[in-house]
């Protein structure tokens, strides 16, 4: 029996040294804003980087995500590559793939941390005391043969001031304001109507009958007398038992 036994766990160590190990790749992305603290009608300026390469001597040479950011915040956005590579931007909002961000390297792939390129945005005018987001979402990569993945990266973007009131937001303050006189007229008309009806009303002095008191306690009754009559039927056949 040790002999099988010992025999089955060398076949089973020499099937584990035959097994290739499969390394995992990985990368990692950075979106770097040169400021989050803005004034209405500034510029951001949002660095794209790869970095922590780990996909064999080959590299990567791709890069796509989807990019999205708050349009009622900012206005312009422009995309510029870097080091070679090739960034395309969906814009077009009837297509499916809007949004999508691709790079492409025209060259070999990168195995190294390296700029693929920077994305500028504009703040609208009027935006102040608002927050503007940044997202890139479905981060992905490959190298060659998997798919790799990141985490998706949030920036946010506060606008420094106070927001503004509208006007007609004012208007119809100060038209509740003036309104409000006409409202104590108004209740001290109804208090007046409301006393005249009560100098009208007769109150009889005769006590209000109170109706379903006499039948609750008919019913209370005979709840009682058929609980009683219970009783006493059951100690009657005990007693005929016992006798």
């Amino acid at each position: 029996m040790k002999k099988i036994l010992t025999t089955l766990i060398i076949i089973i160590l020499s099937l584990c040294a035959l097994i290739p190990t499969v390394k995992g790749v990985s990368f990692k992305f950075i979106a770097t804003p040169d400021k989050t603290d803005a004034k209405s009608g500034d510029t951001i300026t949002i660095s794209l980087k790869i970095s922590d390469i780990d996909a064999g001597e080959l590299g990567i040479n791709t890069f796509k995500c989807s990019f999205k950011y708050d349009e009622s915040i900012f206005e312009e956005v422009k995309i510029t590559s870097k080091n070679n590579w090739s960034i395309t931007y969906n814009d077009q909002k009837e297509n499916e793939e809007y949004g999508t961000l691709l790079a492409v390297l025209l060259s070999a792939g990168v195995t190294e941390d390296q700029e693929i390129g920077e994305i500028t945005l504009k703040l609208k005018e009027d935006t102040q005391g608002k927050t503007g987001n940044i997202t890139f979402t479905e981060v992905s990569s490959n190298d060659g043969q998997v798919t790799i993945t990141d985490t998706d990266k949030t920036i946010v973007i506060n606008i420094a001031g106070e927001q503004t009131v509208d006007d007609d937001n004012n208007d119809n303050d100060q038209n509740t304001e003036e309104q409000e006189p006409q409202n104590e007229i108004a209740e001290d008309d109804s208090n007046i109507i409301i006393n005249t009806i009560e100098d009208d009303v007769t109150i009889s002095k005769d006590p209000i009958p109170q109706t379903g008191n006499k039948g609750e306690i008919i019913f209370i009754g005979v709840i009682i007398s058929a609980i009683v009559a219970l009783i006493a039927i059951i100690k009657l056949k005990r007693y005929k038992k016992t006798k």
